[in-house]
């Protein structure tokens, strides 16, 4: 799964009171353990604690959206420093209706998501999988079409190159059996 896809259902369901570049910093300060050391907590008080607490707001902006990638580094630095209970305890604490709404969302991509009924930790596990791939350069996108095979353990199957191909007559790029459109001015010429 895409950080991107991670992040946007998690915002679609407990994020509206944030603008996108607040949810995607509160997600890496939900992940992250409290500063314990007194250079944490230097840092914290600093604004430099979450490695991600620099970028301007549009950056973020773009990192939530997917249209940029995530650095590595920054990544594992936020991963390092991850507490999963914190992070469970955090979702855990939503309206049941919030929660029942990220499970749907989340086990129509992966289908044994949550599998031991423990929302906060399914998620949390996810997400740190996720910051694994992006810094092991493995992050794949999911697929919701009923045609691609299962998916274990929060990863997706690649799909052999010639299933990925832009489509000039549609102005999509087909993924499988998904399409995703192409705005006109990123479309590429003949």
């Amino acid at each position: 799964m895409l950080f991107s896809e991670f992040v946007n259902i998690m915002y679609k369901y407990c994020g509206k009171d944030y603008k996108p570049h607040e949810y995607f910093l509160l997600l890496f300060d939900t992940i992250m353990k409290d500063p314990e050391t007194e250079d944490e907590k230097q840092k914290a008080e600093e604004d430099s604690y979450n490695p991600f607490s620099d970028l301007k707001p549009d950056t973020l902006d773009r990192l939530f959206h997917g249209t940029n990638p995530l650095n590595p580094k920054r990544v594992r630095a936020a991963r390092t420093l991850s507490n999963t209970v914190k992070f469970a305890a955090y979702i855990n604490d939503l309206s049941w209706d919030a929660q029942c709404a990220i499970n749907d969302a989340f086990q129509r991509q992966i289908p044994d998501f949550n599998s031991e009924d423990n929302l906060g930790y399914a998620c949390a596990d996810l997400f740190l999988q996720i910051m694994d791939d992006i810094y092991d350069n493995t992050e794949t996108l999911s697929f919701v079409t009923g045609t691609q095979p299962p998916v274990s353990a929060g990863k997706s199957t690649p799909l052999p190159a010639t299933s990925v191909y832009y489509d000039a007559q549609d102005g999509k790029i087909h993924i499988g059996n998904t399409e995703i459109a192409i705005p006109k001015e990123l479309e590429p010429p003949d």
